[in-house]
């Protein structure tokens, strides 16, 4: 009888330590909802590799603050590298789901995380409480930066003659990041519009009846500027589709003559995948319910982004002209 009562004891108190250990995990993955380390966003590349003045000081203050050697600072831009190009590969894969792709998307985080959390040791919990602070500080910062550089774009376009929106012919402050093209050399670039770059390169059959009239005149082309750098590119045709969306003319008005097809509800001049990023507009997800995991509204090859003053693989905040778009 009392090795009964004993075991029921032993049984009772691994039940509750059990419960205890799940609801200590559940509040810890509460406790970093809204943390961009936890989220699936690119936030080391974002911040080491994004070629910005705010973002540079960023960077500094975070090795001052925490004191953090050379060597660990290394540890966190090469991170910063390893988790674009491992999602990029992610993104090329065209025979994953959604599904499959997310998951092998989180999996690349997670490794990300143990492996700065047994290298860093004893400062992966002030790194993961000065990101999580910095990234609402940015959050706030971008909005109202972007803000304050997009006046000049809405000076830029008002009304059309039936009264509706027109049209954007710029955009200032569009994240750009880089990829390879299908032609080794290629200069060009990519937009989240498949008709531009099924125009330029004759593909009229891929565009449907209704929009063959509204896509008959390419070369499609746009202007770039780097302000960071102060240089500009002129007439680099889109060749490409991307960075996320397919679907996501953004610089078109939702009433124009050409209207916006997909995220109608988003200002004019705001790609789907930055409000994704920044604000989990469609949950934080692309028109392909694939997570989104960097702000990026073009996509640049190499040779563009090089004569934009950029170094390979290094992003950007450009000023795009779209030129006699549709």
């Amino acid at each position: 009888m009392y090795k009964k009562v004993l075991l029921l004891g032993l049984v009772l108190i691994f039940v509750f330590s059990l419960i205890v250990m799940v609801s200590a995990e559940e509040s810890q993955d509460q406790a970093k909802e809204g943390h961009p380390l936890y989220e699936d966003k690119e936030v080391l590349n974002y911040l080491f590799w994004t070629v910005d003045e705010k973002l540079q000081k960023d960077v500094a203050s975070l090795q001052k603050s925490l004191q953090l050697s050379h060597e660990q600072m290394a540890l966190l831009k090469n991170w910063g590298l390893k988790e674009r190009l491992a999602v990029t590969e992610e993104q090329y894969n065209q025979d994953l789901t959604s599904q499959a792709y997310n998951t092998n998307v989180q999996k690349i985080f997670q490794r990300r995380n143990l492996n700065l959390k047994e290298r860093l040791d004893d400062k992966f919990q002030p790194f993961e409480d000065w990101i999580e602070t910095w990234w609402e500080e940015e959050k706030e910062y971008r909005k109202e930066w972007l803000e304050e550089r997009s006046t000049t774009s809405h000076t830029q376009s008002g009304t059309n003659e039936a009264g509706t929106q027109a049209d954007a012919e710029y955009a200032n402050g569009i994240y750009a990041t880089q990829y390879y093209p299908n032609e080794s050399g290629a200069y060009e670039v990519a937009l989240p519009d498949k008709y531009l770059k099924f125009a330029n390169l004759g593909w009229t059959n891929e565009i449907p009846p209704e929009y063959r009239a509204t896509y008959s005149d390419p070369p499609y082309v746009v202007d770039i500027s780097n302000r960071h750098t102060d240089r500009q590119v002129n007439g680099v045709p889109v060749d490409e589709v991307g960075p996320w969306n397919t679907d996501d003319n953004y610089w078109n008005s939702a009433d124009g003559d050409n209207p916006r097809r997909m995220f109608t509800d988003l200002r004019l001049r705001e790609p789907e995948a930055y409000a994704a990023y920044y604000n989990n507009y469609n949950d934080g997800k692309d028109q392909f319910d694939r997570n989104v995991s960097n702000p990026a509204g073009i996509d640049l090859t190499p040779h563009v982004a090089s004569d934009l003053g950029l170094g390979l693989y290094e992003n950007a905040w450009v000023d795009v002209r779209y030129v006699n778009m549709p």
